[in-house]
């Protein structure tokens, strides 16, 4: 804490950026909340937050109430599930070097989505292994996520940065959703709350990345479209065109 105290930080202006996205030639007037991807990026954040909170809240009762576990045994399963999470962060970020990261955040979500429903529906060793999947595949979802809501916001992405940060008020909310479920259907059925959350997640990376794929073929057909002539320019092939005839 003295040390970041004393530290000089440089503060990076709206005009910096501003700066920055016009050397780019990337030029966007249009507001914050008219960015659909940082929109639907807090949107994926908050239910992504409430989904892994509630997800990682539960897990004690999930395993003692289906599995007889002990409490002590619960936990320490809870601590390999914990670094499992940890493991799938260190081998899947180097995924985002060579696939699109909407791609990455697309196929991650619906392991999370899939193998969720898996552990709300069977329960069981399987129902176990499930949830261990479902912390390796979380791994990288938060910061994904992040980057491309808030990509390309030039003098916005303060903000939107400030925004997107703001989902992890799902965390919040869906824990007592989800124990108002157990509390009625038993902590294993409850976990139909989180598969809705990720369920998100897995709908805004697919979203993103039919955008991108969008927006690369636009750029193709404008690659491959032939240079527009000024009407000078116009004249004068259409009178080498009538010379050649």
């Amino acid at each position: 804490m003295v040390l970041f105290f004393f530290a000089t930080l440089p503060e990076i202006s709206e005009d910096d950026m501003n700066a920055q996205q016009a050397a780019a030639g990337y030029v966007d007037d249009r507001p914050l909340y008219k960015r659909r991807h940082t929109v639907f990026g807090f949107v994926a954040q908050w239910m992504y937050v409430g989904g892994q909170v509630t997800l990682a809240t539960f897990v004690l009762n999930y395993l003692t109430d289906k599995h007889d576990f002990t409490t002590a045994r619960a936990s320490q399963l809870f601590s390999f599930m914990q670094i499992t999470f940890m493991v799938g962060r260190f081998a899947s970020t180097p995924l985002l070097r060579f696939f699109n990261p909407a791609t990455v955040l697309a196929v991650y979500g619906a392991m999370c989505s899939i193998f969720t429903l898996v552990a709300a529906l069977k329960g069981g060793k399987v129902g176990l292994a499930s949830l261990f999947i479902v912390f390796f595949f979380e791994s990288v979802c938060y910061p994904t996520t992040f980057t491309l809501a808030t990509s390309n916001l030039g003098k916005w992405t303060k903000r939107g940065g400030s925004l997107v940060i703001m989902g992890v008020g799902g965390g919040a909310m869906f824990p007592p959703v989800q124990g108002a479920m157990a509390d009625k259907t038993g902590s294993q059925l409850s976990y139909l709350i989180p598969f809705i959350g990720f369920l998100f997640v897995f709908a805004y990376g697919l979203g993103m990345r039919w955008y991108a794929l969008k927006f690369e073929q636009k750029q193709l057909n404008t690659e491959a479209a032939p240079p527009t002539l000024t009407r000078t320019e116009s004249d004068k092939a259409s009178a080498e065109e009538v010379e050649k005839f």
